[in-house]
């Protein structure tokens, strides 16, 4: 399966390497697209911040099996204040934003920015949310929540996912 990583705005390269990186975790080719400009109609000056529903009709026209958009801008999506990341469940594209996952150490950014990343694309293979607090598929409500899970799906999801997307190994630390 080819996965497109698909950056909007001033994501830096060593974001979308290392996530390039943290997904070959997965049976997937990983490509990194060229940035593409963020769409002026994206923006909403009332909030501050993006929707990240345009951002997704941009990656589902991309030509690839799966494309994950990253952003740097905060996103939203109605009724939500803000959204981590959004993808149709069932389809080929997600989105996620990196603009509220930024922590001090490198490693817990890069832990979460892993984490919504595959719990987006989990969405494109049909996974709903998760009750267990430590799957992936798990609501992240806030950073603690993201921080608490790992970047696995639990035994209940692992069985409702192609096998192609199923992790290669388990990861220390996973539910």
């Amino acid at each position: 399966m080819r996965l497109v990583i698909q950056p909007f705005g001033d994501v830096p390269p060593s974001v979308l390497s290392e996530l390039a990186v943290d997904l070959r975790l997965f049976d997937v080719i990983c490509e990194i697209g060229g940035a593409l400009s963020i769409p002026n109609e994206a923006y909403d000056a009332g909030r501050g911040q993006y929707r990240s529903d345009v951002l997704l009709e941009v990656c589902e026209q991309r030509d690839s099996d799966k494309v994950l958009g990253i952003a740097s801008v905060d996103l939203f999506s109605e009724p939500l204040n803000f959204v981590f990341g959004q993808a149709e469940v069932g389809g080929r594209a997600a989105v996620i934003s990196i603009a509220r996952l930024a922590h001090t150490h490198h490693q817990t950014f890069r832990d979460r920015t892993a984490k919504e990343a595959i719990h987006e694309l989990g969405h494109t293979f049909g996974l709903t949310h998760c009750p267990d607090p430590t799957c992936v598929m798990h609501f992240s409500n806030s950073l603690a929540d993201t921080d608490l899970k790992g970047r696995q799906y639990c035994e209940d999801c692992v069985a409702s996912i192609p096998m192609f997307w199923k992790p290669k190994q388990r990861l220390p630390g996973s539910c």
